[in-house]
Parts: C-alpha cells; structure tokens; sequence
C-alpha cells in the first residue's frame, strides 16, 4: 500500500532501518539475502553493507532497481593465536616473555584489559598502543602450576577474548635415598624411625601410606613445591592394606626418574632391575644421592665417608616382595628343608618361598609391612650369625635390603642384597660402622633409609 511502512527492519549497530514505500508505487520488493546477514550479524567477519534491492513495477517517482544503502555493521576485533592452543610452559625461576596482538578492520583504536584469574602479582602486561601488549613474568620457585588469564580487547563497543595457558613446572625431581639427616629430623630421633615409618598413619596399609608420606615430605625439605610429583617409597609389603601384596616396582611410576640435579637416574623400570640402575647418568649409578643431589655415602664433604648403604627395600632383585624368613630353629622341618634346598642349587628366596609352608613361625621381610620398630634386645650381634635367615634376635621382623653405593669387591645389588637383624631404629653411623649391639634396621651399614621415586618427572 502506497506510503506504508514495509513490515521489516534492520537492526545495525546503532539504528532500526525503517523502509517507506514510495508514494503511489505498488508492485513486488526483492530483498536479496536479508535473511542470511540478519542470522549472521552477531559474527559477520567484516563491516559490510546490505544492499537492498527494490524491483518495482511503479508509477510516478519510482525507479526500478533502487538501491538502499543502510549504516555499516561493526566487527569486534580479532586476535592473532600466539601459537596452536595459546600454551606456554616453562620451568620455575625462568622468565616469561610473549606479545599478543589484535586488528580491527573498522580502523578503530584498540585497548587491552584482561581478567588474571590465578596469575601472582609478578605477573603482568603492558599494553602497546598499536593493536598490541607484552607480557611478562618473573617466574620463582614457588610458582609450579598452570595459570589461565584470558585477555581482552576492546574497539570501544565490541571486544574479544583469548585464554592463554601458562604452564610452570618444577625442575626434573624424582628419585633420591632418603638422608639420615632428613630421617632424624622428621622422627625426632637420632636413630630414625626404625621398621615403623607410618608417620603418624593409621589403620590398613598405614606402613606403606606414612612411608610415601616421609618421601614427600623430604622432597618438599629440597625442593619447595616438589610435594606435588606424587611421591612412592619404594617398599614392598604382605597386605597393601586391601588384603593384596605389593610389589615395591609396581608402585613407582613408570619413568624416567631424576635426581635433586636433574641427572637422568634411569629411563623405565627395566633400567631399574640390574644390579646398578643402567641407561642414566653413570656418574651418579654406583653412590645413589640423597634429596639434594648428594653422594648418600658421604653427606657432608667436611666429613669422612660413612658406612650407610643399607637401604631398605623388602624386595627382591626384581623389586618384587621377599618372602619371609622363619624362626621355628634348629632341627625343624622348615630349616631342615630350607637346607636340602640350598644343597639344591636354588637362591635363598626361593628355598624361603618353597618351604613357608613348614615355617611355624614366619618373621616379615618387611617389619610387619613397616609398622614395627621391635627388636631391641641389647645382645651383641655375630655378623656371620646375623646372615641366617631365620635367626631373628628377639625381633619381630627381619627386613631386606639393597646398597645405595657399590661395596668395593663386587657386592652391588641396590634393591636386594641381605636381610637386616631387626626393626629396631639405629642410625648413628661412623666411618666403622655402628653399634652392633642391637638387632636394627642399620645393623652394621646403615640407618633405615629407603629410596624415593616420584611419579612426575
């Protein structure tokens, strides 16, 4: 109908675009793709300009094939991807350093602002002026963890959003022989903890637990934030605290593991099962370090060497649970058997294993899946008596364990080697050796250290 207001409108930016028909005209308006840029408006890539096209079939003053030419449509401004997936990673103490960019095909000018979200106040940005902002941080060693600020900007109307993830990482830190320095500390006593390490655990399983709990709590003694790789002492145990055995190497991760100095211990658990741990740093292979990237065998450097390479395991050279020993005694029908064995040809687990059936009285490999410090009798202790496998000197326990540096002669094995006298606590070692009064877990050549494996990098 001539003078009518047709019955659409556009919406653009600013303005509701109102078409009147031409006085007098009638006949049949052609809009050419209107419905296609309204549906896309929100995110058309570019200003544009719909053209609306009137084919009219009119009388005086109308023209066919007007062209109406509504106001421009905006854009929002567009970032430029940083890289694939916007990811930065870097280890703590390193700076970080990138520039963001943004265009706007309107010409207008633009600014950045961003929500931090978790970013420390280290953390900042400058913006540039030009379309662009540079970031910086000062990263320090209590940063680990993954940050994900989103930056925006803004051409006064419309803006746009980029998330950026910023991933900080500790330095390589994962495998160290707990010191006798850090198992004093942490037990009070001067002689350690003995063949309990629950650590203040409770119930099923709390030897195991309180002993992963000593690995991480040393770790984070060394290397602050380093509680987070998750960290396994690598001990074996009867009851896993569900009923089950576990096997120290199947608890440990699956590699690589690296010292408090980033040195490549080994790369997978098969470079684990050799006398010495194969395919790493071979400086480090035959005097294992401790949480600070020390040689276990002399902590300080002002002092001697010391005799403290007992490491307990409750494992076999294979890393799998030792079998208990047995203190039925002489003439019984599980050391008479045992004998026959080893007369045999068969290793000494295996005759322990063979013949538990006939053991009255079996003594854990593992000081009662480690929750007992029993075994102080004050007796003097033959070394070549302490060898027995079912003497077991009042103690409740006789727990096995490997050399965290290579005894000159040849005896290596790191994960099994002899079984100690007790579970008593001792720790107090000099260059000879310490007291052998007491069946302990240092008897002789060590303090009741244990290896540590985490299970990040």
């Amino acid at each position: 109908m001539a003078g009518s207001l047709l019955d659409f409108a556009i919406l653009s930016k600013n303005t509701i675009l109102p078409l009147v028909a031409v006085g007098g005209c009638t006949g049949t308006y052609k809009i050419d793709n209107l419905g296609t840029h309204l549906n896309n408006f929100a995110r058309m890539p570019r200003k544009g300009m719909i053209q609306i096209i009137i084919a009219l079939a009119c009388l005086v003053g109308c023209h066919p094939q007007d062209d109406i030419h509504p106001p421009y449509i905006g854009t929002a401004p567009i970032f430029s991807d940083l890289n694939e997936g916007n990811l930065i990673e870097a280890e703590v103490g390193e700076p970080i350093e990138f520039q963001l960019s943004a265009t706007d095909i309107d010409g207008d000018a633009l600014a950045f602002s961003w929500d931090r979200a978790n970013l420390p106040p280290a953390a900042n940005y400058v913006d540039n002026d030009d379309g662009s902002c540079l970031f910086s941080w000062e990263t320090s060693i209590n940063d680990a963890g993954i940050y994900t600020p989103i930056f925006t900007i803004s051409d006064g109307e419309l803006t746009a959003n980029l998330t950026i993830t910023i991933t900080i990482v500790l330095p390589h830190f994962s495998f160290f022989v707990t010191s006798l320095a850090s198992m004093q500390k942490l037990s009070g006593s001067l002689d350690g903890f003995g063949g309990d390490l629950r650590y203040g655990e409770t119930g099923a399983g709390a030897g195991l637990r309180g002993a992963d709990k000593i690995c991480m709590e040393i770790a984070e003694l060394s290397m602050t934030g380093a509680a987070v790789k998750e960290w396994r002492a690598f001990l074996s145990v009867h009851d896993d605290g569900n009923g089950y055995p576990m096997n120290a190497i199947d608890r440990i991760g699956d590699g690589p593991w690296y010292d408090r100095l980033g040195r490549l211990v080994a790369p997978n658990k098969l470079d684990l099962l050799h006398p010495r741990p194969q395919n790493g740093d071979p400086t480090i292979k035959n005097d294992l370090p401790n949480e600070w990237g020390v040689p276990n065998r002399q902590p300080d450097p002002n002092e001697p060497p010391q005799l403290n390479h007992h490491t307990l395991t409750g494992s076999r050279t294979d890393g799998t649970l030792y079998p208990s020993s047995c203190k039925d005694g002489e003439d019984s029908i599980f050391l008479n058997s045992y004998n026959d064995c080893i007369e045999a040809g068969l290793s000494r687990e295996e005759c322990l294993e063979f013949n538990a059936v006939y053991c009255i009285e079996p003594v854990s490999s593992t000081c009662s899946d480690w929750t007992t410090a029993d075994g102080d009798n004050g007796e003097m202790i033959d070394y070549n008596e302490a060898q027995d496998p079912w003497a077991t000197f009042g103690s409740s326990g006789r727990p096995r364990f490997g050399l965290s540096w290579r005894r000159e002669g040849g005896i290596q094995e790191w994960l099994s080697i002899f079984s100690a006298v007790g579970c008593a606590p001792g720790g107090v070692i000099t260059p000879s050796g310490r007291n052998r009064n007491i069946p302990s877990v240092g008897y002789i050549d060590g303090y009741g250290g244990i290896y540590c494996f985490g299970l990040k990098p």
